[in-house]
């Protein structure tokens, strides 16, 4: 074999060799998924019967390449009450995640209702529409579509509404 055939083989084999290594490693991931943080919402005010109560509420969405079109809210409430003569109260703050995809136009919105009560609660998980509610937090689900949502939450109490703004892959 003369000198040329044998870099010739050489190259080939190098290049076979690569295009096998290439095809091993795995592909990267997509990008990783995003975290935005609302700005706080406040509430306060009285539902029904029951005493005068308020505090905030907390709101994180995450999205992820993983799930196209739709991102996910997680709520916290931080609420107080003023004390009542009775035994047995309730606050009941219902409150709403509201959106916009910027991109489509398309909006909605999705509910859930946290409750203080001077009743012992356990802290079970309860599902709701879209998502799950434990005590004073909530998960909920938002099939937005793909792109810029602005999003807002606001409860039916005198509140100042929190906001962000977040990408959907």
């Amino acid at each position: 074999m003369t000198d040329m055939s044998r870099t010739s083989v050489r190259n080939v084999g190098v290049g076979l060799l690569s295009g096998v290594l290439i095809a091993l490693v795995p592909a990267a991931p997509a990008s990783a998924s995003t975290r935005v943080e609302y700005t706080p919402t406040y509430t306060h005010g009285k539902t029904g019967s029951g005493p005068i109560c308020g505090g905030k509420i907390s709101g994180v969405v995450v999205t992820h390449p993983m799930a196209p079109g739709r991102a996910t809210v997680y709520l916290t409430a931080k609420l107080k009450a003023e004390p009542t003569l009775t035994l047995t109260w309730a606050c009941d703050v219902p409150t709403t995640v509201h959106w916009v995809n910027t991109r489509t136009g398309r909006r909605g919105a999705t509910s859930v209702t946290f409750t203080l009560t001077s009743l012992p609660q356990t802290k079970e998980c309860t599902p709701i529409v879209n998502g799950v509610r434990c005590g004073t937090t909530a998960e909920l689900r938002l099939n937005t579509g793909t792109g810029q949502i602005r999003s807002w939450i606001t409860t039916r109490l005198r509140h100042i509404p929190g906001h962000a703004r977040f990408q959907v892959f």
